[in-house]
């Protein structure tokens, strides 16, 4: 592997290690080597970390490699367009966007076959891990996030799929998003097992993606099975704004006693039948302490 440090990386938390870390990324790039490892510490950058395809960025940990962003409006790790990338063991942190901005912790945007797996994201605003498409139309397709834990998303949500194809979400934790746990959003096929989401807004969401008002893309193919999702505030799994052809099987939903939350809602925006969710199948779910376990509004079918 390239280490880091041969590039002149500090990891000291105060020296300004954006350079060296692209430096050696960009190494990797145009070079044979594609392996980076960045050793234990705490790295500050102030601009996002840009990978090209086939790059494999590793830390000593996700509680000891340690990315901090120290700057406004930008993404921690951008893997963007990039294909066959690989980041693990690692650890991104304090993304800050003020106002309506949004950046990321971990951004795919129309990237394939990228696989994010025990990485941790502290303190993000937006998500912490995005699974996204670009501007052109192009979605990010058969990505990986796995094995990760994101705490503390101050404006958004934990992990997402936005209109991304065949997303794997599997056995991660996610814990203090302000909107949801996990989001799927327009997204195609995507399969979301073994997770844990507890104490976001709402745990699992699932749910149309749409732009000025106008539902753009459906979220379809879905299958939601044996997560766990404890103690949302307001829902353990909704569905929203055309949630069509998909399965929410064999999840553990529980909530401590005297809370005002839905175990499963299903709904539409306005009660309007146009944006109704449909052959959805919900089987074998355990709903513990929810005020109202299974609620469906108007509008579905």
């Amino acid at each position: 592997a390239i280490n880091a440090k041969a590039y002149g990386a500090k990891g000291d938390g105060t020296t300004n290690d954006t350079a060296a870390l692209q430096k050696t990324l960009d190494a990797a790039r145009d070079g044979s080597n594609k392996k980076v490892y960045i050793p234990s510490g705490t790295y500050r950058i102030t601009s996002s970390l840009k990978l090209a395809s086939k790059t494999v960025l590793i830390g000593a940990d996700k509680n000891d490699t340690i990315i901090k962003m120290d700057a406004e409006k930008k993404d921690g790790i951008y893997i963007g367009s990039s294909n066959d990338v690989y980041v693990g063991y690692l650890q991104v942190r304090d993304i800050t966007n003020p106002g309506d901005s949004e950046s990321w912790g971990v951004h795919v945007t129309s990237g394939q076959r990228a696989l994010i797996e025990h990485v941790k994201v502290v303190n993000s605003d937006d998500a912490g891990i995005r699974l996204g498409h670009n501007f052109n139309g192009t979605n990010s397709k058969d990505c990986k996030v796995i094995n990760c834990e994101v705490l503390n998303t101050k404006e958004g949500s934990g992990i997402e799929a936005i209109k991304s194809e065949n997303a794997i979400i599997k056995d991660n934790v996610i814990t203090g998003s302000s909107q949801h746990g996990i989001r799927l959003c327009g997204a195609i096929n995507p399969t979301v097992t073994g997770n844990v989401s507890m104490k976001n807004s709402n745990g699992i969401s699932v749910q149309g993606y749409t732009s000025g008002g106008t539902l753009r893309q459906e979220v379809t193919g879905f299958y939601v099975a044996n997560n766990r999702c404890v103690d949302n505030r307001n829902s353990g799994i909704n569905m929203f704004n055309s949630a069509n052809n998909g399965r929410i099987v064999d999840n553990r939903i529980e909530f401590t006693a005297g809370n005002s939350a839905k175990g499963i809602y299903l709904y539409s925006p306005g009660g309007s039948s146009e944006y109704g969710n449909h052959d959805v199948e919900i089987k074998r779910n355990t709903i513990v302490n929810a005020s109202r376990p299974l609620v469906v509004e108007t509008g579905q079918k």
